[in-house]
C-alpha cells in the first residue's frame, strides 16, 4: 500500500501521486505542519541551484526543465540591455523607459490627438461614417418613393444628425423609428439636431416609422409640399405631385 507523501495518511494508487480526486482543501487540516516545512524546504534547495519549473518555457520546448546557469542569466540580462540602449526594444521585462525619440518613432504622440489639426480630421473620418450601415426598412420605402418621383436625393449626408434622405439644396429628411426615438435622450438629441440644422439654413422634416408603414403616399406628400414651398418642384412632376396628393385624400 502507497501512502501520500504529504504525510495526510491518505491512500494512492502509485508512488508520488499526491493529486488523486478527493485530495482537495477538505482534508489540509489532517497534514501535520512539519509536512508542509518539509516541502517549502525542498523547493528552497531546488530553486536555490536554479530550478526551472516544466511549466514555463513553453514556447521553447528545448530548455523545458533545464537548469539555467547563473552565467547564461547574466548573458541573458546583457542581451535585453543591449535591446534597450539599441532602441530595438520598447516594453520588456526590465521596466526601462526608452529616450524620447525613440519612444515618438515606435509609439508616436500620447498627445497627438488633442492637437487641433488632428481633432479635425478625426472629426472630419467621423462625420462620413454612415450609421446604421445599412439603410432601414422604413428608410428604404421613402427612398423607392422619391425614385418613382424622379427626385434627386443623397443618403446619409454627412452633416449633423446624417439626415437619412437629404434633398438639394437644404432639405433634411428623417426617418425616426417608434422605439428608440421615442426615448428620452434621444428626444433630446434630436432636439438639438434640429435647432442646429435650423441655424444653419436647412428646413429639417421627421417622419415616424408608423407614419411610413400606413401612409406611405402622406409621407410623400410632405415632402412634395415641402419641396413645393421651396418651390423645387420641377414642371414634369406636376402630374405626379396631384396622383400622391389624391391618393393621401388631400384636396388638390
Amino acid at each position: 500500500m502507497n501512502l501520500c507523501e504529504c504525510g495526510c495518511g491518505q491512500e494512492v494508487s502509485k508512488e508520488g501521486n499526491r493529486f488523486l480526486h478527493g485530495h482537495s482543501s477538505r482534508i489540509r487540516g489532517r497534514i501535520k505542519p512539519e509536512s508542509y516545512q518539509k516541502v517549502r524546504d525542498s523547493w528552497k534547495v531546488k530553486m536555490a541551484n536554479g530550478y526551472t519549473s516544466p511549466n514555463k518555457g513553453h514556447s521553447n520546448l528545448a530548455i523545458i526543465g533545464h537548469i539555467v546557469t547563473e552565467e547564461t542569466r547574466e548573458k541573458i540580462r546583457e542581451k535585453i540591455q543591449d535591446l534597450y540602449d539599441s532602441g530595438k526594444l520598447v516594453n520588456g521585462f526590465l521596466g526601462k523607459h526608452p529616450s524620447e525619440e525613440v519612444r515618438l518613432l515606435k509609439c508616436g504622440d500620447r498627445n497627438s490627438s488633442k492637437r487641433p489639426e488632428v481633432r479635425a480630421k478625426i472629426k472630419l473620418a467621423r462625420s462620413k461614417q454612415v450609421i446604421p450601415v445599412r439603410d432601414t426598412s422604413i428608410e428604404v420605402k421613402m427612398q423607392t418613393g422619391l425614385s418613382r418621383l424622379r427626385i434627386p436625393f443623397q443618403t446619409h449626408k454627412p452633416i449633423l444628425g446624417q439626415p437619412d434622405i437629404f434633398i438639394e439644396p437644404n432639405i433634411c429628411i428623417f426617418c425616426d423609428g417608434d422605439y428608440w426615438h421615442n426615448r428620452e435622450d434621444n428626444k433630446r438629441r434630436d432636439a438639438y439636431v434640429d435647432r442646429h440644422l435650423t441655424l444653419d439654413g436647412y428646413v429639417v422634416l421627421r417622419l415616424w416609422e408608423h407614419e411610413i408603414n400606413t401612409e406611405l403616399d402622406l409621407c410623400l406628400k410632405k415632402v412634395l409640399d415641402l419641396l413645393d414651398s421651396c418651390h423645387l418642384i420641377r414642371g414634369d412632376l406636376e402630374t405626379e405631385v396631384r396622383l400622391i396628393k389624391m391618393r393621401a385624400r388631400i384636396a388638390v
